[in-house]
């Protein structure tokens, strides 16, 4: 949604681990047609944090996420 129509992945990286079905972590970058960039990170084996955060060149943005 923040980048747009024209966001594409540029990279993405899948990890799964012995004896899971399903993957446990991973890591992706994405970028639109301006140039604007997105890192975004998953892991079932860390501890619990869901947030979102925006950085920009005037501030940080931080969304603590229910």
């Amino acid at each position: 949604m923040l980048l747009g129509e024209t966001a594409r992945v540029v990279y993405s990286q899948l990890n799964g681990v012995d004896g899971f079905e399903v993957d446990v972590y991973g890591s992706a970058a994405l970028v639109n047609d301006a140039g604007v960039t997105a890192q975004v990170a998953f892991g079932m084996d860390n501890g619990y944090k869901c947030e979102l955060e925006v950085w920009g060149n005037k501030g940080v943005c931080i969304r603590d996420v229910p």
